[in-house]
């Protein structure tokens, strides 16, 4: 097992499966993967660390797997992988794409490119930012004015009233 995950952790797919016969028409199917980012030592490392488990965990099992987060072993008495060859690919020029025409692109007059749904969710935000707007705005007015009609009275008193002071 450890040749089979070191030949698996040097490889570039860092991915490999096998099949073994263990007795006479009974074979064992293994797999062994490694995550992309570890290097060829670390993805080794992880595999033997995954093997060392193997006897404590999956004794007297006829299959199991231990899966460590960068890596992974499973062996079991049928296939349980899919592995298939990706087609071989054979290159083919690409076209260039057609000139784009001389005409711009005009929207008919009249449409609109919005849903009514998005034009009423606009209207209904602007007129709520404008409302408090206004209301806030009303308010210091107000407040303004009643601060200086407080003031006025306590200057008519000619400094006859205590002192008063205004927030």
């Amino acid at each position: 097992m450890n040749e089979f995950a070191s030949e698996a952790a040097n490889g570039a797919k860092k991915f490999m499966v096998q099949e073994a016969s263990i007795s006479g028409s009974e074979k064992i199917y293994s797999l062994v993967q490694c995550t992309q980012d570890l290097s060829s030592d670390d993805c080794t490392k992880c595999l033997q660390n995954a093997t060392s488990r193997f006897p404590s965990l999956l004794d007297g099992k006829r299959g199991g797997r231990v899966c460590l987060p960068s890596c992974n072993i499973r062996y079991e008495l049928y296939p349980s992988y899919y592995v298939d060859e990706p087609p071989q690919m054979t290159p083919q020029l690409v076209s260039p794409p057609p000139p784009s025409p001389t005409d711009p692109v005009t929207v008919p007059k009249g449409k609109s490119k919005m849903s009514p749904l998005a034009i009423v969710g606009i209207v209904i935000a602007v007129t709520t930012v404008s409302l408090t707007l206004l209301v806030t705005v009303c308010r210091m007015l107000l407040r303004h004015k009643t601060a200086r009609e407080n003031y006025h009275t306590i200057r008519r008193q000619n400094g006859k009233a205590p002192v008063i002071y205004i927030y």
